[in-house]
């Protein structure tokens, strides 16, 4: 039995009162606090955002498309309570919906650590997670205001920027990071 690390990562959502800062328990400097982007990799209308939070990761956005079939290709598929939704399943939108993202790339990456027979201490393994993403500052430096389709009034991409973690979570990045081969995007 080869343990990869010597501790836990715990993985929380940042919260959807569109704040500048991470809600707690996510806000505590040993958790991993995940903030939210849609369809269109910029940040959603009601992601927190700014100090506190580590990364970003799809978590659904009812507002992106206009009608109803399309409505539902912005969201993410989730178990629900059936006794409350009258179904197991059904679409949603939120950080809680972006957490698990992140939650299922971290055991991934460490199901691969342990079968390459690598072991690191919980802090270097977090530094990993956060270095092994794709920069998202880049598009919403490109992207000045944020408009949707129906029901919500248009977003600055102002606040955001440099403000939604160390960037999107990236499995394949975590793997090679990982396995030691250096990954670099091209430039187009």
């Amino acid at each position: 039995n080869n343990p990869v690390l010597n501790g836990n990562i715990a993985i929380f959502a940042a919260g959807n009162e569109n704040h500048n800062y991470a809600h707690y328990p996510g806000a505590f400097v040993d958790i991993i606090s995940v903030s939210a982007f849609g369809p269109d990799f910029l940040p959603t209308y009601y992601t927190n955002y700014g100090p506190g939070r580590n990364i970003a990761a799809p978590g659904g956005e009812a507002y992106h498309f206009a009608s109803k079939e399309r409505y539902l290709m912005s969201m993410v598929l989730s178990t629900l309570p059936k006794d409350i939704a009258g179904s197991d399943y059904g679409y949603t939108q939120g950080t809680s919906m972006a957490c698990p993202h992140v939650s299922g790339v971290v055991a991934l990456a460490l199901s691969y650590a342990k079968q390459l027979g690598k072991t690191f201490t919980v802090q270097e393994f977090k530094e990993i997670i956060l270095s092994s993403t794709d920069d998202i500052d880049q598009r919403i430096a490109s992207t000045a205001e944020k408009t949707y389709a129906y029901g919500h009034s248009p977003l600055s991409m102002v606040p955001y920027y440099h403000q939604m973690g160390t960037g999107a979570i990236d499995a394949w990045r975590l793997m090679m990071h990982i396995e030691g081969t250096p990954s670099l995007t091209a430039q187009i």
